[in-house]
């Protein structure tokens, strides 16, 4: 099963993780978007445009920008360029306690990753010590940041944190 669409930009990141997560027998998805919605859903770890849709696509997904699309191509020519938006299937999406890790980790960016979970609330009282020890095990210093962690990270993580 495939996903082909040209989305609305406002609802694109929404669709996009809404289908990975709620549609696992898709294995394929080819959008038209944005060019900052492709970045974010492409981008590596420790880039600025990293963040959560990144992470929770690649989790399931491998992601690339395919190819950009150009305004003058479109009649009437709309105000915006585009990108299309290429995704393949690898894996699970994330369960709902590790979508909840990842949206709390990205939370507060200028914060480590141990205190953005702790102010983000929901995963304990002793949430950012546990959090800061499982960095340390995945070889991340205690203090690290969201944008430093792989997607894979994450889902350790996740498991690090529950026991």
């Amino acid at each position: 099963m495939k996903v082909v669409a040209n989305l609305p930009y406002g609802i694109a990141a929404t669709v996009i993780l809404r289908t990975v997560e709620e549609l696992p027998g898709v294995g394929d998805w080819l959008v038209m978007v944005q060019p900052q919605v492709g970045e974010r859903f492409a981008a590596a770890p420790g880039s600025s445009a990293y963040g959560v849709p990144s992470v929770l696509a690649q989790l399931a997904c491998e992601v690339k920008v395919l190819r950009p699309i150009s305004r003058t191509v479109f009649r009437p020519v709309p105000n915006v360029d585009s990108v299309l938006l290429g995704l393949r299937r690898t894996g699970p999406g994330a369960d709902p306690d590790l979508s909840a890790l990842v949206h709390g980790a990205f939370a507060h960016r200028r914060k480590a990753l141990a205190g953005s979970l702790a102010l983000a609330g929901g995963s304990g009282p002793d949430v950012r010590e546990r959090t800061r020890a499982a960095l340390t095990e995945l070889g991340h210093p205690a203090d690290e940041r969201a944008e430093r962690l792989a997607p894979q990270e994450f889902r350790e993580l996740a498991r690090r944190i529950s026991r």
